[in-house]
């Protein structure tokens, strides 16, 4: 089947049959069906076509009769699309049912015809994508029997996917068009109880549920381009960037990240950085230059100029669905699994820091960017990828530049060594940018700022658990100097071959290391052999390619101590709307 179109009806089975009449002379899809709901106690009932018929017990109004019919999933379950109309609208259209249907499974969205008298200005028939209806449902709930194509036209509109056809005609033959005569029917529905209830249930739905809607039905359009919703923490650009390079490059998925107090302050967001001088207010702030585009902020990103971030705020989060999330920081492990837990997604622990501490009674896959155990936990070792199209090897040219980049290098007990070798080597020229003096702002100057460098500086007391400035220096092939029992047992360690692919400041005085420098410097062929040697050891080690793959098998498969199947996901789509009082 690919359209079902629900006609609900009470006493009237003469309009219900012309309506059919029509259905059926202009449907082009022979699956496509009209239904009647009609109320139990109708005493034409048994007047109505039968095959054409689902009774409900009577509920007292519209709203409530349309939103039990629409939530049979047995009835839905061939339905590509969902429509409403009225027993008074007449098809006039041959193949409106494959034309709006097409653009309905084309584009997750609201559409509507021509009814012959409020033309483009109101949807008085809807028509709605499945995924819209197993959402929503087909009407707002608090709504009795007016207001509900004005409901779907902000909702359209807000969410900016309402469509209208204006070469179909659904013809509306409604009385206040002078197309037909007032019955008891109409008298009813357009009563002043009826007006006065749904005309103050749609305001209030306008002035409170509106936006969270709004930006619900944006999730659901953008959920069904792409596929899956990834909600990963933010605690330094490159790893970021690196998920993204992941989840939305290769896979095609959404990723995106918390942002705005109410995280922090319902307690899913514990992360601190004091050595750093960062405050989880500064993680999660929207800034002066970020834009709010509907369902989410667009966060710019200085690092990475050419990607925006998109940030949700705890309330925009709520309305989405999730499929994972991703906490890289074990101070956000209980709060992001917790966050998981409710949404009806899978936790992901990313693992790249040295000093990473992981909770073993929270369920969870790993992604592990360091020299790790998984212990049998459900887990890959990766690499976090970056552009090796901006991280390039190019042969060295004798630049005798000495760079940093070293993360707060002026912070550590390592950079007074770094200052005496620059005294003692004056005539090459040391750069740090990566320091509280550093200039660069985007990965590209980085990028070209290690291309043009003879040496990388790093040396880094704590080590690092992965090393991004290391896999950076190794992908463009640049030697290292610095310590490197810093790095033993990590995932850098590989880079770290004295007087092959670094100078190991553990194995010489810093006056043999300058010796050695100048010596090198002084031999092209020598420092080009330690530059090759530092790219292929990077080519023999890491392969993006291959860690994708890894960790999209590992997706798919179960939580770590836990089974899982399709089913995990089943059911997710739960709305909820605010208290209304009617009266």
């Amino acid at each position: 089947m690919s359209v079902l179109v629900f006609a609900p009806s009470r006493n009237r089975p003469q309009q219900a049959a012309q309506a059919l009449a029509s259905f059926e002379a202009t449907r082009r899809d022979k699956k496509s069906r009209l239904v009647f709901v009609v109320d139990r106690d109708d005493v034409s009932l048994k007047d109505y076509p039968r095959e054409h018929t689902y009774v409900v017990e009577p509920a007292g109004c519209m709203g409530a009769a349309i939103q039990k019919a629409g939530s049979d999933q047995k009835l839905l379950a061939d339905a590509t699309s969902v429509g409403f109309i009225g027993d008074d609208n007449r098809f006039r259209t041959k193949g409106w049912d494959t034309a709006l249907d097409g653009w309905l499974t084309q584009n997750i969205g609201i559409a509507y015809a021509d009814d012959g008298f409020q033309h483009e200005r109101l949807p008085t028939a809807w028509w709605l994508s499945r995924p819209i209806v197993d959402e929503f449902g087909l009407a707002l709930p608090i709504l009795k029997h007016l207001y509900m194509d004005n409901y779907w036209q902000e909702m359209g509109q807000g969410a900016k996917c309402l469509r209208y056809f204006p070469d179909l005609l659904i013809e509306h033959l409604h009385p206040i068009a002078g197309k037909a005569p007032q019955d008891a029917i109409y008298a009813r529905g357009n009563s002043p109880e009826f007006i006065d209830h749904d005309k103050r249930a749609f305001e209030y739905w306008r002035g409170k549920d509106r936006p969270g809607d709004v930006a619900r039905l944006r999730q659901i359009i953008d959920y069904q381009k792409n596929g899956i919703n990834v909600l990963a923490d933010y605690h330094h650009a490159a790893l970021f960037e690196s998920l993204a390079l992941l989840f939305e490059d290769r896979f095609g998925w959404n990723l995106y990240r918390p942002i705005g107090p109410e995280w922090k302050a319902e307690n899913y967001w514990g992360f601190e950085n004091p050595a750093m001088e960062l405050s989880s207010k500064e993680f999660l702030r929207v800034g002066e230059n970020d834009t709010f585009v509907g369902s989410h902020y667009l966060i710019h990103n200085d690092p990475y100029p050419n990607r925006d971030m998109k940030g949700v705020t705890l309330y925009q989060a709520r309305s989405m669905d999730w499929d994972y999330v991703l906490g890289s920081v074990p101070a956000n492990q209980h709060g992001f699994s917790q966050f998981a837990n409710e949404q009806g997604a899978r936790f992901i622990q990313q693992v790249g820091n040295a000093t990473h501490h992981i909770d073993q009674n929270i369920p969870a896959v790993y992604l592990i960017s360091a020299k790790e155990d998984l212990g049998g936990r459900a887990g890959v070792v990766y690499h976090q990828e970056f552009d090796t199209k901006m991280f390039r090897y190019r042969p060295p040219t004798p630049t005798r530049i000495i760079a940093n980049f070293t993360l707060r290098f002026d912070w550590t007990e390592c950079y007074p060594l770094f200052l005496r070798s620059k005294k003692l080597a004056h005539d090459f020229t040391w750069q740090d940018f990566s320091s509280m003096y550093g200039k660069i702002i985007t990965q590209s100057e980085v990028a070209e700022k290690m291309q043009a460098a003879s040496f990388i500086w790093h040396d880094k007391p704590i080590g690092d658990g992965y090393g991004h400035a290391i896999h950076n220096a190794a992908a463009v092939g640049r030697p290292l100097i610095g310590h490197g029992k810093h790095y033993r047992g990590r995932m850098a360690e590989i880079f770290w071959r004295d007087l092959e692919t670094c100078i190991d400041l553990d194995n010489h005085s810093l006056e043999e290391t300058i010796d050695i420098i100048r010596d090198i410097s002084a031999h092209p062929k020598r420092h080009r052999a330690m530059c090759e040697a530092m790219y292929e050891t990077f080519r023999a080690a890491v392969d993006f390619d291959k860690d994708a793959t890894e960790v999209k098998s590992l997706l798919a498969g179960p939580l770590s101590g836990e089974f899982y199947d399709e089913s995990y996901f089943g059911g997710r789509l739960k709305w909820s709307y605010s208290s209304y009082e009617g009266g």
